[in-house]
This record gives structure tokens, sequence and C-alpha cells, in this order.
């Protein structure tokens, strides 16, 4: 894999002596420094798999752009069982999760352990699946992927955020400091499968829809666009987060910082 450069498109297959015949896939390697993107957002695509089926097709199929997929969390109904990674989550998205980068959130049903910095006892040994299964940054219970003009902070829901332990700390010091690109810390949504919208009206909300959905954000140095998009190809809502000017300026110095220390490097 020493050879695979950004910004391609790759066709692998699994061999069928090991006895798992995938057939021929297509992925994608992310971009060096992309003008603009789109990432998605989606969670909650447990216990109802011809329902994330659905979902995820529809986003095989019309999100193509897409550079990577953000999860919040609840993937299989029970993390401890190995059998529901695969007939609830992997198995129904298989082709969307054959071609676009996932990144994982933990939520409850993950059934991870809480993050300890001694070694676990007997008791505390982990169970769930989902570090096996996934290979991530840092600790893997949290983590930071910088993309251009966005920061993701992956947060573990089911370890402690209060102030003075490790999670609160690792996320306080990213947000506390000047920032020349977009930070995204925490997103709500649950409608890849299992939850809908509740559509009862109440004053916290402007748009209410009970159908499954997913989250389509387009980056660029002006502007976030945000877009809530239902399994049938439907807007549900759209809102754009604006960049200031002077923090704009900020994000056009350090990606010109980069890039020039980039085209450095590579002489």
């Amino acid at each position: 894999m020493d050879s695979i450069y950004p910004g391609s498109i790759w066709s692998t297959a699994r061999p069928e002596d090991v006895g798992m015949d995938s057939g021929e896939r297509e992925f994608y390697t992310l971009p060096e420094s992309p003008e603009a993107y789109g990432f998605l957002a989606l969670g909650d695509v447990h216990s109802l798999p011809d329902v994330w089926h659905k979902v995820s097709q529809r986003i095989y199929e019309n999100e193509s752009d897409a550079l990577f997929i953000v999860g919040s969390g609840d993937d299989p109904a029970d993390g401890n069982q190995y059998d529901q990674w695969i007939d609830q989550f992997f198995s129904p998205a298989r082709d969307l999760l054959g071609r676009v980068p996932f990144w994982p959130a933990i939520g409850n049903h993950e059934r991870t352990r809480q993050f300890v910095t001694v070694p676990p006892t007997a008791e505390q040994a982990e169970r769930s699946h989902y570090f096996s299964l996934f290979e991530l940054p840092g600790n893997e219970h949290w983590y930071r992927v910088d993309d251009q003009y966005l920061t993701l902070l992956i947060i573990d829901s089911n370890s402690q955020r209060a102030p003075g332990f490790e999670q609160y700390d690792w996320l306080h010091e990213p947000l506390r400091l000047s920032r020349n690109r977009y930070t995204v810390a925490y997103v709500v949504t649950g409608g890849g499968a299992l939850y809908q919208i509740n559509s009862a009206e109440n004053r916290y909300q402007q748009v209410a829809k009970s159908t499954n959905h997913y989250l389509a954000s387009d980056m660029t140095t002006a502007k976030m666009d945000v877009t809530a998009m239902d399994a049938e190809g439907e807007i549900i809502d759209q809102f754009v987060v604006p960049v200031g000017r002077a923090t704009r300026g900020r994000m056009n110095s350090g990606w010109s910082q980069q890039l020039m220390g980039f085209l450095w490097t590579s002489r």
C-alpha cells in the first residue's frame, strides 16, 4: 500500500481463497488540499438493516463527491455481539462503506468501557468489538481529525466528559485557542435507520419531519452549508455557517503556510 497517493481512485478485491469474496471494489483517497469539499454525518443505524441499506444506497448513488462520513454512534444494537456489527452495520451498507472513509464515534450501544489510564482489571476488560473493527487516531475513545478547512473532534459519550477528566482536558484545549478552520465537536443526528425526527411542535425546533435522514455538509473558505436530507432525496432543512472576515484571514494564511511547506518539502 506504499504506492497509494492522495486524490486518486483505486480498485481492490478480496482473494477468493480466504473464503470471503467481496468482488471488485473502488475506494477514494482524500485529496491533498481541496478548495471545496463535502462530508456527511449520520447515526443510529442499528436494529433496522433494511432501512440502513436504503439510506446508505441513497448516499452511495447520490453523494459520490463526499470525502468521508462521520458517524455519531450506535451502529449495532449491542457492540459486544460481533454478528450484530456485521448484520446491522457493515453488510447493509457494504457498497457505501467499501468506498467512502468512515469516522465512527462511540455511543451507548457500542457498549465500550469507560476510558481508564491504568491497566484494566479482568472485570474491566473490554468486551466491545468496536476497537478491533476500527483503527483510529489517539487513544481511539476520542480523537481528532484535521482535513483542510475542518477539524473534527470525535467524542466518547461512554467516558467521563466533566472537568478534571482526560476527555474534558483534551476537548478544552483546541476549543479555547484561536482557530484557522472550522471546528466541529458535537453533532446530534440519529436518523440513519432507527430513529426519526420527532415531529411534535416545540420551541426549540424550526423544522420537523418524521423520516430517516442524514446530514450533508459542503465546505469552502467562505461558509459551511449543511443540508438535512431524507432517504427519498427530499431536503428537510438547510442552514449556513458563514466565516467572519478575521477568521477567513487566519484560515487563508494558515493554508498558504501549509501549502508552501508542502511544496518546499516536495522539492
